[in-house]
């Protein structure tokens, strides 16, 4: 799905989540990405922008990231600030707010790392960032096109990974952490207003 709200500068900043899952109901993964996603579309939709805010959700990411793939090759990269990609966003079992943005060091995407960080240290948020890096999300297909592009995820490869992954028990159920989800939405649609505002 797209969803759009359009701004005037050319300029567009993503939001994105995977719909597909690996033969169960995705709670997790990447379920709490989507629930997020349209949230913050929902927070943002008063929001003033002069960027154009996008949120998508693509399908076919545990085939190999295909939607996604499919999708960046259709975008000029100078027309993207960035991206922003939420991959299982629910899991906290520790209660310890570790999560990860991923940007692998990359030069052209780190902006987007300081972008959120900022907005969880200015609100106060119970999160604290365990650094990693992957390409097995839908970022990464925006990387291999050279625009910005973050993976925000749980501690997935921090030592705190959710024993549901890929099995038929990521169901929605006392496991999930919606308090430490919804900080990690809140990040993002802070972040978000941020990037698509007058000021950047």
């Amino acid at each position: 799905f797209i969803a759009k709200k359009a701004g005037t500068s050319g300029k567009t900043l993503i939001i994105s989540a995977h719909l597909d899952s690996v033969n169960n109901a995705g709670a997790d993964d990447d379920g709490s990405g989507i629930i997020a996603s349209l949230l913050i579309a929902s927070a943002l939709k008063n929001a003033g922008n002069v960027h154009t805010l996008q949120i998508l959700g693509f399908d076919a990411e545990e085939k190999g990231l295909l939607g996604s793939d499919a999708y960046s090759r259709t975008v000029d990269k100078k027309d993207i600030i960035g991206v922003l990609q939420m991959d299982m966003i629910a899991y906290n079992s520790k209660r310890d707010g570790h999560f990860h943005v991923i940007d692998c060091d990359r030069a052209e995407s780190k902006f987007l790392t300081q972008v959120l960080m900022g907005s969880v240290q200015s609100m106060g948020l119970p999160l604290t960032r365990v650094k990693a890096c992957t390409d097995r999300s839908d970022h990464a297909s925006f990387w291999r096109m050279g625009i910005p592009a973050v993976a925000i995820s749980e501690n997935f490869f921090g030592g705190d990974s959710n024993s549901c992954y890929h099995r038929p028990c990521d169901i929605v159920d006392a496991r999930l952490n919606f308090d430490y989800a919804a900080a990690i939405a809140t990040a993002l649609a802070n972040s978000a207003a941020t990037l698509i505002g007058p000021g950047f």
